[in-house]
């Protein structure tokens, strides 16, 4: 039987309709939705997690009467008020997982 080897792959290609794993890496970017998200609470550490595409209260924009929304990635197991930063995933979610093999960390790709 052949083993499947699993890829990362660049986060732009994720899909955004089920939680992830992914390799996250802090930025230093500024002024970017990741940025803002950060100033207002904590971030996912570095390394591998499971996140997901969800919508994050904008408490720095919202009024009284209206609560503004920022869509970023977030850990899945809390509600997606952590905001993470994948640079890559990897799609571990087919039938036969089990029978693969995965790097554990991506390869540096600048």
């Amino acid at each position: 039987m052949n083993k499947k080897t699993y890829s990362w792959q660049p986060i732009d290609t994720a899909p955004k309709d089920r939680p992830i794993t992914v390799w996250c890496k802090h930025s230093t970017e500024t002024d970017t939705v990741y940025d803002k998200l950060c100033k207002e609470c904590c971030e996912a550490s570095d390394g591998v997690q499971v996140v997901e595409w969800g919508r994050f209260p904008d408490t720095a924009n919202s009024t009284y009467r209206e609560v503004k929304y920022l869509e970023w990635w977030g850990l899945a197991d809390n509600e997606r008020y952590t905001p993470a930063n994948p640079v890559m995933w990897i799609d571990l979610d087919e039938p036969d997982m089990a029978e693969g093999t995965a790097s554990h960390e991506p390869e540096n790709r600048g």
